[in-house]
């Protein structure tokens, strides 16, 4: 299985400088979900290519890196890159973001390992999109084993000293809204939030691996795990930002796939407004009611998904039209998790969990003014943090004490509590509810029927299966189709035969009468679930795709003795191949045959074996007697399923000396 989601274990080494106490790494106020992770493990030994992250490889070698940059068996996890300094130039292994784009907002994440073979010239860059300019960060390591950090002029970072061999693990992170980095080295933090280089323009986008034109020649550096993560959480379970809804109109009642609540309160009167540039919301106001009624709109989440586990985050946009007693609550059907609050008597904003009888008021508000809010929760470690105007206001609070450990949240309230006059209103747009690990919507897949090694234009038996569980282990209901590719390169283009794809029946799919078209050793599979973001992916162990039996041959002759005449040596070649256009293996013995002919015809010098072209070359091949000839081809007593155009044999030149098979 080849999930996105790997963590690096950290390894502690002694620093050789004295340094003052440094921060470990905390728990995140944000979940960072992983993009692409580089482990190079499928790849096969020796030079490395181009291929970037559909490949796993580098997507550019630059600066005399090519031929310079190969797959080794390493020594820090498995395989690894090694990179070795050339005579001349200064060689760099650049890896892009899938899909070659530049983030200029959010939270990234670099984890990557190193193994310099000496003290000297070697530099890790985070750079923009298709370009070494915009220098985001660079990580250099001098001759004198001292190493430093630079984001562009900004001053340097020194991060202590390193030894020839040595392991050096970073993690890197790029706050991007608030211009800044933070590094840990060796699993201690050395650099918080320092700036960014304030001339970067087109985001963040790859990460190179390379050395300095003064390094020594032949002096290496090895690299492994790159993992590159953003901070979003990556499936979506509720999305309404309304602009696909008709202005003046009132919120329809069709769930999440329509980005809609599943009910509304009578006493609520809901429409969609428009500013005038396009970007429409929900408008939601409160009328008359019967004594203090409480009033909301539900929402519920996709597939009627809940989220125990990982991450979970809220955000939206909340514009106050009235003073009033707004309420905004993530809950499960019978219990809840906190909420959002706004009071009428103070323009206050509360964020309150069940087991606080005020709440703690986090910020204010001002009638008409638009405040984004952010709600992220960690299920599994039970805290939650809360962000208001971009600012966090709730830094990893524990609900712990408040709620019950079987808390799946599955639902989302918006409304106004009893206590609110009539009239209370607001507005709400972009609301996006996501989670890493909810219920009823695929999570991770994995093979459960490996591909085993299999005979070019034959289906693999038994039939590769792969299972789609959800965020909770369980298989995901419902029907999703996968797509089959080929996920190492070893096969070449279009390897696969696929009949149709398949579609999961209690989260399996089987990959029924699949051929290999072509043949390669240490090939795998990839089954990627199809137009579910983020991509959700199964990688198989590696197969064999195997040369089949040879059934073709290619027929050629030449006349460069004079014409095909009866009873005068001739020369003829066959080249021999199976279903796959492999050549037959060096040393295969052949003989040709009549097919069809004069009667009582026969053929000496008609036997040969394979050459390193895939050839068998006669050179002494005897027609007896005149006339027109198909021959065939025999290799251990089976004659092969190609024929030759037909071959006139005269006494006097009549013929052209050369002829190609008739195709099977």
């Amino acid at each position: 299985m080849n999930r996105i989601f790997l963590g690096l274990p950290a390894i502690m080494l002694v620093l050789v400088l004295a340094m003052p106490a440094l921060a470990e790494l905390e728990p995140e106020r944000v979940p960072f979900n992983q993009v692409i992770l580089y482990d190079f493990e499928h790849l096969l030994l020796g030079p490395v290519g181009e291929g970037g992250p559909s490949q796993g490889e580098p997507h550019e070698l630059s600066w005399a890196a090519v031929g310079q940059v190969d797959v080794i068996e390493g020594t820090i996890d498995g395989r690894s890159l090694l990179l070795t300094h050339p005579a001349t130039g200064s060689p760099t292994a650049w890896f892009q973001l899938p899909g070659n784009v530049g983030l200029t907002s959010g939270q990234v994440r670099f984890n990557f390992q190193i193994r310099p073979s000496h003290r000297d010239e070697f530099r890790v860059l985070f750079r923009r999109p298709g370009s070494a300019a915009d220098s985001y960060l660079t990580i250099n390591l001098r001759p004198s084993g001292n190493a430093t950090a630079q984001s562009g002029l900004e001053a340097a970072v020194a991060l202590g000293t390193y030894e020839a061999g040595e392991l050096l693990e970073f993690t890197v992170d790029f706050d991007l809204d608030q211009r800044s980095w933070s590094l840990w080295f060796r699993g201690v933090q050395l650099a918080d939030d320092r700036p960014l280089n304030e001339n970067v323009t087109q985001g963040l986008g790859r990460i190179g691996f390379g050395t300095f034109s003064s390094a020594i020649e032949g002096r290496t550096l090895e690299f492994d795990n790159i993992e590159i993560l953003i901070d979003d959480p990556a499936i979506a379970l509720l999305d309404a930002d309304f602009n696909d809804k008709t202005p003046s109109e009132p919120i329809g009642t069709g769930g999440a796939a329509l980005g809609e609540p599943i009910a509304i309160s009578e006493w609520l009167d809901t429409w969609i407004t428009d500013s005038g540039s396009g970007d429409r919301s929900l408008f939601v106001m409160k009328e008359e009611a019967d004594g203090f009624e409480s009033a909301y709109t539900e929402w519920r989440f996709l597939q009627d998904a809940s989220v125990q586990a990982g991450w979970l985050q809220a955000r939206f946009d909340l514009t106050v039209h009235a003073a009033s007693n707004n309420h905004f609550i993530l809950a499960a059907d019978d219990e809840e998790l906190m909420r959002i609050e706004t009071t009428a008597n103070e323009p206050e904003v509360l964020v309150r969990f069940p087991d606080q009888a005020n709440g703690d008021v986090v910020g204010g508000y001002e009638i008409g003014e638009t405040q984004p809010v952010r709600i992220v929760c960690q299920m599994a470690e039970r805290y939650c943090s809360v962000a208001l105007n971009d600012e966090w206001v709730i830094d990893r609070r524990d609900f712990a004490a408040s709620s019950s450990s079987e808390l799946a949240i599955d639902r989302f309230f918006a409304g106004m509590a009893g206590v609110s006059p009539a009239y209370s209103m607001f507005e709400l747009n972009n609301l996006r509810i996501s989670a890493t690990a909810p219920s009823a919507l695929p999570v991770s897949a994995e093979f459960m029927q490996q591909p085993t090694d299999t005979v070019c234009r034959m289906a693999f038996d038994p039939a590769p299966t792969v299972l789609v569980r959800d965020g909770h282990g369980e298989p995901v209901p419902g029907e999703w189709t996968l797509v089959l590719s080929e996920y190492t390169s070893v096969l070449g283009w279009s390897p696969l035969e696929i009949p149709a794809d398949p579609v999961t029946i209690d989260g399996l799919a089987e990959f029924a009468d699949v051929v290999i078209r072509r043949t390669g050793q240490g090939a795998r599979l990839q089954a990627v679930v199809a137009g579910h973001v983020p991509t959700v992916m199964a990688v198989s162990e590696p197969f064999d795709a195997l040369p089949g039996p040879l059934v073709n041959a290619d027929y050629e002759g030449s006349d460069d003795d004079g014409p095909f005449l009866a009873a005068v040596p001739q020369r003829l070649w066959v080249a021999v191949f199976d279903d796959c256009n492999n050549n037959a293996p060096i040393g295969t013995e052949g003989t040709v045959v009549i097919h069809s002919g004069p009667e009582g015809a026969s053929l000496d010098g008609n036997t040969g074996t394979v050459d390193e072209w895939g050839e068998i070359e006669l050179n002494q091949l005897v027609f007896d007697r005149p006339g027109e000839y198909v021959l065939d081809l025999e290799i251990d007593g089976v004659r092969l399923e190609s024929l030759s155009s037909p071959i006139v044999v005269g006494s006097e030149r009549i013929f052209n000396d050369r002829f190609q098979s008739l195709s099977e």
